[in-house]
């Protein structure tokens, strides 16, 4: 019995919105830094907390036709972040980070390459995806770029 899209979408939600933002909070509120360095307290969380924001908005907004509010909707987590960053820089009321908004990229950017590997058609189909997943993923024809490091 396979899974339905509606479940494939929920499960989807909850790994690479829900937890990503639980991860954030737990290394952010742990008070100690021994357990994890300085870049993942403060960098790692950064990147995780525009990933989420970005999946999720991608999630909502990514099979719609183009369109100026689509587009608005979709660089609002990457021009809110650097606008953070620079405010800091500017106001002088805050750390501004270069690391940070390295990080920032790397969560936006990985958010649109996660999104599309997943739900884009052109670029991959679920279905495809569904049975790579469960019997390791391996070269189709109907589906061009699978990714390894995605097996679970």
């Amino acid at each position: 019995m396979g899974v339905s899209n509606k479940t494939y979408k929920v499960i989807f939600f909850i790994c690479f919105v829900i937890l990503p933002i639980i991860t954030g909070f737990l290394i952010y509120g742990h008070r100690k830094e021994t357990f994890v360095g300085a870049w993942v307290k403060y960098n790692l969380v950064d990147g995780l907390w525009v990933f989420s924001f970005s999946i999720f908005l991608l999630y909502i907004w990514g099979q719609e036709k183009k369109s100026l509010m689509k587009t608005f909707w979709l660089l609002t987590p990457m021009l809110s972040a650097i606008g953070f960053e620079f405010s800091q820089f500017v106001f002088s009321w805050g750390t501004f980070d270069v690391l940070d908004i390295i990080w920032y990229c790397l969560g936006y950017s990985f958010s649109f390459l996660i999104f599309l590997s997943f739900f884009n058609k052109s670029f991959c189909n679920i279905k495809s995806k569904l049975k790579g997943i469960k019997n390791r993923i391996k070269y189709n024809k109907s589906c061009f770029c699978k990714f390894k490091w995605l097996m679970l």
